[in-house]
């Protein structure tokens, strides 16, 4: 069975692919600022905390996470929110899954 770690995984684009994944039969894990269920992998990306031999193993992670880019106004204040939760948060989660001994083949761009 596949083993998909999917980032974002609980936002309208992620649920979406978490439930599609599912139905297919593939295992789904989320990446998540809350562990609300066995299956989320706690992360702080802002804070640097990740707990990396949690990563082990999974064929594929699908990173997605980020500042909602739906519900605000796109003030400049906002848009520079948006560009650095995604870039410091890919940085960290690259820099995690780089140092994994069983790294996922995939990686989705962000």
């Amino acid at each position: 069975m596949k083993r998909i770690l999917i980032t974002g995984g609980k936002g309208f684009i992620g649920s979406a692919l978490t439930e599609f994944f599912e139905e297919k039969g593939y295992e789904i894990f989320t990446l998540s600022r809350k562990k609300e269920k066995t299956s989320d992998i706690f992360w702080d990306p802002q804070h640097k905390r990740i707990n990396p031999s949690e990563l082990e193993g999974f064929d594929a992670v699908i990173h997605l996470a980020g500042a909602s880019v739906f519900g605000k106004p796109w003030t400049k204040k906002y848009k520079d929110e948006i560009k650095a939760s995604r870039v410091e948060g890919t940085s960290f989660l690259c820099e995690t899954l780089s140092q994994l001994q069983e790294k996922p083949k995939v990686l989705s761009p962000p």
